[in-house]
């Protein structure tokens, strides 16, 4: 499934996101991989939307939080979570130290992760 992210009412491909950081002016500036980038205010807050997700995400050293809301009844599933953003562009589950879940035990993947 490809995932969306909603930039200012743009629409982008996610996968095609290399980094997002947080400027000194509290705005969000966002690296593609054709190597353009753009700047966007913290209050409108990136959105990736999958089939039965809403996620928004802010970066966080050198991971993002994404807040899920469930597409089906609106409801906060998870408030936090931290991912990184690949080289590829693609956002893989990382624990707050940045290391990635899949290479953790299950029971603290779990506690990071929410899975349907």
């Amino acid at each position: 499934m490809t995932r969306m992210i909603c930039l200012d009412g743009e629409i982008y491909n996610a996968d095609l996101i290399v980094e997002v950081e947080e400027t000194r002016d509290g705005k969000l500036k966002v690296l593609l991989d054709d190597g353009s980038t753009f700047v966007t205010a913290m209050e409108n807050k990136p959105t990736i939307m999958g089939e039965d997700f809403i996620v928004s995400l802010v970066p966080c050293n050198s991971a993002v939080t994404l807040h899920y809301h469930h597409r089906r009844d609106k409801c906060l599933v998870s408030p936090v979570s931290y991912f990184a953003i690949t080289a590829a562009g693609t956002l893989r589950p990382v624990n707050s130290d940045g290391i990635f879940m899949e290479d953790m035990p299950d029971a603290t993947y779990h506690g990071m992760w929410p899975r349907y």
